[in-house]
């Protein structure tokens, strides 16, 4: 149905535009509810947008619609615009009637379903209309690996506060933010939705610097402050926060997700593994123990996240609850790893970004060494039938060749690894690898 609407202000301070549907258009409507206009009079803005229209009490024989301003810029109180306008009900989005077995990750049902959001799809992209906000685009199927990563290092980094107002997470390592606005642009959020706060310490560092030190991120600069530095604080060391703009909804998608996943666990042996990569990425470390080759994969964090973290290392390399336990939030949970579980982790990419795979890989290099040893004709000892590396008769086991093989593989890795940890100063978190 065409209509010609005068751009009216709306509340008490005027900060919002309005158009107000009339009765007799109204009345042949579904409103309350979402509809769909199509604008047909002279504007640069001719695509169909989508709005709430609302009946106030003070105007309950006619319909209120919010003017998006992201679409009209230029409107001005007093304007007319025409419109096309009709029901937009049969534009929405709507769930899969196939078998939900067959779909690794679907976005719509995390999105809420009341009068703030309306969902339509378009070749594979969700576009999720809002009263407030500028159209959100997620793809609605992504890359599995991508989203469960993604998801495990927010859990891990990420901000799930009650009263968050967008999607954001810190971090001083620039590989790994890095790595996070690549997995949100292969989820269809544009990097230009994206930016970054800089925090330096200023007893220690410059806003020039610290500017410099972030500039390969390739975002747009939103805010820097500097804070005061603590001598042994993680957060001495610049950071970043990364945000995404006009993105509570997906924020509260987001933790819908990881609810579920704190409820239901993971839905594949993958989702499981890359969750967990990225949780480590976050909130893991690897840390140096008494004796040759003998390190530990210490896990902060909460407890209730250490718990899903190890049944996700349970899915993906059936490992059991290991460890320690949860001490306490200072301390986490202490994990002593064998030789073949170190090999499982490096395999799977595990701290890709920091200085604990350097550590991972020199303690993996020096617990390896011994049973090459053995495959060249050097007589075992008890405690490597202990660990099932060697059969009763002195043969290393299918565990034992594949840890050789895996050595042999990760020669040259192994090799920087010792370069880099001769040269770096120690106790210096965040060290880029």
């Amino acid at each position: 149905m065409l209509f010609k609407a005068k751009v009216l202000a709306e509340g008490s301070k005027k900060a919002n535009l309005r158009v107000t549907i009339p009765y007799r258009v109204a009345k042949t409507l579904p409103t309350p509810g979402w509809l769909r206009f199509t604008p047909t009079g002279p504007t640069s803005e001719t695509d169909p947008f989508y709005g709430f229209a609302r009946r106030p009490p003070s105007r309950s024989s006619s319909a209120t619609v919010t003017l998006p301003p992201w679409r009209f810029p230029e409107a001005k109180i007093g304007d007319e615009i025409e419109f096309e306008i009709e029901d937009a009900a049969p534009y929405r989005a709507t769930q899969i009637a196939s078998d939900p077995d067959q779909i690794a990750f679907d976005w719509l049902p995390f999105v809420d379903g009341d009068e703030r959001y309306f969902v339509t799809e378009s070749e594979g992209v969700l576009h999720i209309h809002s009263r407030h906000a500028e159209t959100f685009r997620l793809i609605r199927f992504p890359n599995e690996a991508a989203v469960y990563w993604l998801l495990g290092f927010y859990q891990a980094e990420g901000s799930k506060s009650d009263i968050a107002f967008d999607w954001t997470l810190a971090n001083i390592n620039v590989g790994l933010l890095n790595k996070t606005v690549e997995s949100l642009c292969s989820l269809g959020v544009a990097r230009e939705r994206q930016y970054i706060e800089v925090l330096w310490p200023k007893d220690r560092d410059t806003e020039k610097d610290a500017r410099e030190f972030f500039e390969s991120l390739k975002l747009h600069v939103g805010a820097s402050r500097s804070f005061k530095a603590h001598p042994t604080h993680p957060r001495s060391n610049r950071q970043a926060v990364l945000h995404v703009r006009n993105s509570l909804l997906f924020l509260r998608m987001t933790k819908k997700v990881l609810d579920k996943i704190f409820k239901e666990g993971f839905p594949t042996k993958l989702a499981a593994g890359k969750f967990a990569m990225g949780w480590l990425d976050g909130d893991g470390t690897i840390t140096a123990i008494s004796g040759p080759g003998r390190i530990e994969l210490r896990l902060a964090g909460l407890e209730d996240e250490h718990r899903v973290v190890q049944e996700a290392l349970h899915q993906t390399f059936g490992w059991q609850v290991k460890g320690s336990g949860y001490i306490d939030n200072k301390q986490g949970t202490r994990i002593s790893l064998r030789v073949f579980e170190m090999m499982q982790l490096l395999d799977a990419g595990a701290f890709k970004f920091s200085m604990s795979r350097a550590r991972l890989l020199l303690a993996f290099s020096e617990r390896a060494e011994p049973l090459a040893e053995i495959a060249r004709g050097k007589p075992p000892y008890g405690a490597f039938a202990l660990w099932g590396l060697v059969d009763a008769d002195g043969v290393l086991t299918d565990s034992a060749r594949a840890v050789c093989a895996g050595a042999k593989r990760m020669a040259t890795e192994i090799n920087e690894a010792k370069q880099r940890l001769a040269t770096t100063p120690k106790g210096k978190k965040g060290m880029p690898w």
